[in-house]
């Protein structure tokens, strides 16, 4: 029987009894023990963490609970911030897109005896798993969950189910009619229309692949004494499910399933036990405004009611109960399958000696209640301001509703500075915005998410005056983005990757190939023996793509530079345009690269070298223009040289009759003194 009592303890004979991981359990031995510790961990849960999944939750949808002016119905105001929500939200597109932007988004690096060709192989097989599974979305939900929580949960899975599909196929056959030919014989010829007639056959299709799934904190359990935020290092792990009756009711025959009646399972479902975890979904539709319990079946059908199943892990021992108050049912007690505890744990910060880990929502908290407490109160003095309550003389009766302030009010009073007073408020909150942009300012110190990676507008920041001080404030975000997802990829996708290689190794069929994201069929039996070590690629490409974007605009001017390619030309060298605009796809994340440069089409080469006859006229026209404009050129020298001569000639001619001149000046003075 696998019907198990866990209201009490083990039994004096098995208290003693140390079982190794090698030794069976007995339904009896591991339905107690699933539910104690199941209990024990709940409990932990409840008192250290549950509330701060719940305070999580609140300031998320920025809960800000309606007051009212003390002695009145009068509501004050109640105004959310979602700070919490902004600094969430801003983060995990950027680091998904840290994880992403690459294709592939990891590298597979063969080890030695283990050809490349069959790391390939294995990195397409795997691509191709987790595009199955929807690893990205699920993926998304746990880091959302750790960023929120603290901790988000994934796990990872085999698939393995067999079912008949119904496939549709078409026949075609052709209508005859009947002629005469010439002869005058009827003969059977096509009218060139078709007869379809569908026919049904039935497949068997396989599913034989590793899933991944999001697991929410919610219904994740684990050993209190876990040192550390890696699951696989605690005792056990434990995830409550709950379960559709008729996917228990499925696995009744199969091999190591053992399947209670349906009366049973109804009785199961009917009253399921009430956990913490349910309170915190109740509180979490509360907080806005709304009403949910997850213990209702939300269907008539009994196949859609559901029943508390516990899967139990730890690293030698797999356990699924059937849990209702103080009556169990074990349904799957075996060793488990895969050797390892298949849960990842993805921590925004982690807590030395510690688990669960400090949430972004926990760090934010007093920043949240402090500008939500500011703008409510500015907002009520905003409201006093306008409508300030009203002192009237003991003595003078003047109906209330006269006082209240309304366009045209007449109020009636013998001495209305002494008799009618009204109290306007100090302006105790006027600095209101500039306390909550300081709060602001905090905020982002803490998580380190500006307004340039938020995408919000940016407040008045001295270092944004210059393209240094912008760059090192987006560097500096950046650099904790790149932080967080070093820590996944080394503490969950490389595991992740590595552990699914070793579960394909096990588990794949080898005669049914694999299909690959493109359409290929890829051969599983080079991955059985192929010894291959996982890489990340986001952690580097960040690093690399900070550097690129402030190089890019710069390198891209000197590599376009047209004195160094001829300078280059010239050492029968040129410049790689390709890795140039690579380069450049990088340093802004874009990855369509095939969409930036492309070689020409036919079309296109067949109207340059159309173009190329008159681009090479134009040359020999704009050469012999410059051949004539050199000839005139070289005239107007020659002109210019011929009336400098001719300038010349006369300066000497006249040089020669002035010194004849003076000659004959000189002798006839001389002959005038002698006489």
């Amino acid at each position: 029987m696998a019907k198990v009592d866990t209201v009490s303890e083990l039994p004096g004979t098995q208290k003693d009894i140390i079982h190794l991981p090698t030794k069976e359990w007995s339904d009896e031995f591991a339905g107690k023990v699933v539910v104690r510790d199941f209990e024990r961990a709940e409990a932990y849960r409840t008192t250290n963490h549950d509330w701060r999944f719940r305070n999580a939750d609140d300031l998320y949808v920025a809960h800000a609970p309606q007051k009212t002016w003390e002695g009145t119905r009068i509501p004050r105001s109640a105004l959310g911030v979602y700070l919490a929500f902004q600094q969430i939200e801003s983060f995990l597109p950027k680091a998904l897109q840290a994880i992403f932007g690459n294709d592939p988004w990891f590298d597979v690096n063969a080890q030695k005896g283990t050809p490349p060709e069959a790391a390939e192989i294995v990195r397409d097989v795997l691509i191709a798993q987790y595009e199955n599974c929807q690893f990205k979305e699920n993926l998304r939900r746990s880091i959302k969950d750790g960023v929120k929580y603290g901790t988000g949960i994934i796990q990872l899975e085999w698939l393995h189910t067999e079912r008949e599909v119904n496939r549709y196929t078409a026949d075609f056959k052709p209508k005859r009619q009947r002629i005469r030919d010439l002869s005058g014989n009827f003969i059977s010829v096509p009218t060139g229309k078709f007869t379809i007639k569908m026919r049904e056959e039935k497949f068997t299709e396989t599913e034989n692949r590793p899933i991944a799934s999001h697991v929410s904190i919610k219904q994740f359990y684990i050993d209190p004494h876990c040192p550390s935020p890696i699951p696989q290092d605690a005792r056990y792990c434990i995830r409550r499910v709950l379960t559709d009756l008729d996917e228990i009711a499925a696995r009744r025959g199969q091999q190591d399933w053992t399947i209670p009646s349906n009366i049973f399972l109804n009785r199961m479902a009917t009253d399921k036990p009430m956990t913490e975890a349910d309170n915190t979904l109740l509180f979490t539709e509360a907080s806005r405004q709304g009403s949910y319990d997850p213990r209702t079946d939300s269907t008539l059908d009994p196949g859609g009611h559901r029943a508390e199943v516990l899967h139990y892990w730890t690293k030698s021992r797999y356990v699924q109960v059937i849990r209702n108050g103080a009556t169990s049912w074990v349904i799957f007690n075996q060793s488990n399958p895969f050797g390892f505890i298949p849960f990842y744990a993805i921590t925004y910060a982690d807590m030395s000696d510690r688990f669960y880990g400090q949430a972004m929502s926990d760090v934010l908290e007093g920043e949240q209640r402090f500008q939500q407490a500011v703008l409510n109160a500015r907002i009520d003095e905003l409201a006093l301001s306008i409508h300030p309550p009203t002192v009237k003389h003991r003595g003078i009766n003047v109906p209330q509703s006269q006082l209240r302030q309304r366009p045209g009010a007449l109020i009636s009073a013998d001495d209305p500075s002494k008799h009618v007073i009204r109290l306007f408020p100090t302006g105790a909150t006027s600095q209101a915005f500039v306390e909550q942009e300081a709060s602001e300012n905090r905020a982002q110190k803490i998580t380190g998410l500006n307004d340039l990676v938020s995408g919000a507008p940016a407040r008045q920041n001295p270092a944004l005056r210059t393209a240094t001080g912008a760059n090192a404030l987006a560097s500096g975000a950046f650099s904790r983005i790149q932080y967080f997802v070093e820590n996944i990829e080394m503490n969950v996708l490389q595991c992740m990757l590595a552990d699914t290689h070793k579960m394909n190794q096990r588990f794949l069929d080898p005669n049914q190939l694999v299909q690959a994201v493109d359409g290929r069929e890829l051969d599983p039996l080079s991955v059985f023996n192929a010894d291959v070590r996982f890489k990340m690629r986001a952690g580097s490409k960040m690093t690399s793509r900070q550097a690129l974007s402030a190089m890019a605009p710069p390198l891209m001017q000197l590599m376009m530079n047209p004195l160094l390619l001829q300078q280059l030309a010239t050492q029968g060298q040129t410049v790689d345009f390709p890795a140039v605009f690579m380069l450049f796809a990088d340093s802004i994340g874009y990855t369509e690269r095939i969409e930036l440069i492309r070689d020409m089409t036919q079309q296109e080469v067949q109207a340059m070298q159309q173009r190329q006859p008159d681009a090479e006229q134009t040359k020999l026209q704009l050469q012999q223009e410059r051949m004539k404009d050199l000839r005139e050129l070289s005239n107007q020298e020659f002109e210019q040289d011929e009336e400098l001569q001719g300038q010349k000639s006369q300066a000497d001619m006249a040089k020669v009759i002035l010194q004849g001149m003076s000659k004959e000046l000189l002798k006839s003075a001389s002959t005038n003194v002698r006489t």
